[in-house]
């Protein structure tokens, strides 16, 4: 079956700590033949870990899709991770496929993240490794969704209504879910 995360918005810090291998504002890992939907989701949340063992996975959405399926749609991340030497995104922290037993696969659309951290912004919000991610995130300065100029630069948020109705609000740093301003 499919999950599914709506309106939800992650603002709390998660720290691994030196056994944590994988973490996510709303999921840490999404396992061999799952199918995760977010829609209308906000990460500005704090992912940090200090893991030494091996490979570190942190994602503002999600830690590691493995060998599953995570659709993004109508989303934002403008949170901050806090570690070195490690697989992280702003989205995706890690995106793996195994050819033997699958292939890990991300869609996103119409969903932005904070390129201010340059790993993040290398990788589009994604580390991919042996995976399928058709589309990616569009990555923005915090000035550029700050105010009004969040309704120009992330357009594709429903800052009206689209026929499914208005999801976001302009703030004073980043957009929020009007859902939380209500």
């Amino acid at each position: 079956g499919t999950a599914l995360v709506s309106d939800c918005w992650f603002d709390g810090t998660l720290s691994l700590g030196s056994t944590g291998i994988q973490g996510g504002g709303f999921v840490g890992l999404a396992e061999t033949g799952s199918n995760t939907v977010f829609e209308h989701c906000l990460n500005s949340g704090t992912l940090s870990g200090s893991y030494t063992g091996g490979a570190l996975m942190l994602g503002g959405f999600v830690g590691n899709v493995y060998n599953s399926t995570v659709t993004i749609r109508d989303s934002l991340s403008v949170g901050k991770i806090n570690a070195t030497q490690t697989w992280r995104g702003s989205m995706i922290g890690r995106l793996q496929g195994n050819t033997s037993t699958g292939v890990g696969v991300v869609n996103i659309s119409n969903s932005y993240f904070n390129n201010e951290d340059g790993c993040e912004a290398r990788f589009n919000g994604v580390r991919n490794q042996n995976g399928t991610c058709a589309t990616f995130p569009t990555g923005l300065t915090m000035e550029q969704l700050r105010g009004e100029n969040a309704t120009t630069n992330a357009a594709d948020l429903s800052f009206t209504d689209k026929g499914e109705g208005v999801h976001w609000v302009t703030g004073e740093t980043y957009p929020t879910l009007r859902v939380f301003t209500q």
